[in-house]
């Protein structure tokens, strides 16, 4: 017989066999997704269709049968908003907040313990990565307080570019700017290589304190086991740029 908090949230009776704390949570958090749609909401509430392109791999139906389940343990809410184009609106609830800082340890922990090169059948985000990375970072005080830091990832017909604030000594994301239509020649080659102006009709960057720009394979070598942030360019204050690469969870190598 189900419970009537496991009633109320349409919960699966198979998930409670274990009658523990943590089967409860793994129950609504131990698979693939959940804790990824969690990192994704992190920041504000987002449209189903934004979400959906922020997750690489998961087919739509898949990720309505998550979404679903999510609603159910009251982890999200799910709000239609009717305006001249309907869009659905997905947001963390207070118990899906609380996962956040979960999703992150285990997230610094899965990078200390099973980071490696992408393999064969991986596909590899650089963007997924890069909306995370407020989140991989440790804890990092000599990160200077309202600091601004961008992380551009471009390729001749594209422009993803990352903005991020420290507030209380961590980094936050701030936004997102994605742009696909091809970009003109010279857009990261100001003498500056700070602010500058986005393809067509997107508008000025404002000042940031440093930017860091690449593209895709540099952000790979960069963001990867080995750390290698060699190919990427810095334009303001490196050693800022260096701070935040550097606190990265990192695997602990063997004394030689």
């Amino acid at each position: 017989m189900l419970h009537q908090g496991a009633e109320r949230r349409g919960t699966d009776a198979r998930v409670y066999r274990a009658w523990t704390p943590l089967a409860r949570a793994l129950a609504a958090t131990g698979d693939r997704w959940t804790l990824t749609v969690v990192l994704a909401l992190a920041a504000g509430p987002m449209r189903l269709t934004h979400l959906h392109r922020r997750l690489p791999g998961v087919s739509t139906s898949v990720l309505e049968s998550h979404l679903q389940r999510m609603v159910a343990a009251d982890l999200i809410t799910r709000t239609r908003r009717e305006r001249s184009r309907p869009r659905v609106e997905l947001e963390l609830t207070d118990a899906g907040h609380e996962l956040v800082a979960i999703a992150g340890m285990l997230a610094r922990w899965g990078m200390r313990n099973h980071w490696s090169e992408p393999a064969d059948k991986e596909r590899t985000d650089v963007g997924a990565l890069l909306r995370m990375l407020p989140t991989l970072i440790d804890e990092h005080p000599g990160l200077p307080e309202g600091a601004t830091v961008e992380a551009r990832v471009a390729s001749p017909h594209a422009l993803i570019v990352f903005s991020y604030r420290v507030e209380g000594g961590r980094l936050h994301i701030e936004g997102v700017v994605e742009d696909e239509r091809a970009m003109p020649q010279g857009v990261f080659d100001r003498a500056d290589g700070v602010g500058g102006q986005l393809p067509g009709d997107v508008g000025p960057l404002p000042p940031a304190t440093v930017c860091l720009q690449g593209d895709e394979r540099a952000w790979i070598a960069a963001l990867g086991p080995a750390g290698d942030y060699t190919h990427l360019r810095f334009y303001g204050k490196t050693k800022l740029a260096k701070q935040v690469l550097d606190g990265l969870p990192r695997q602990a190598r063997p004394p030689v």
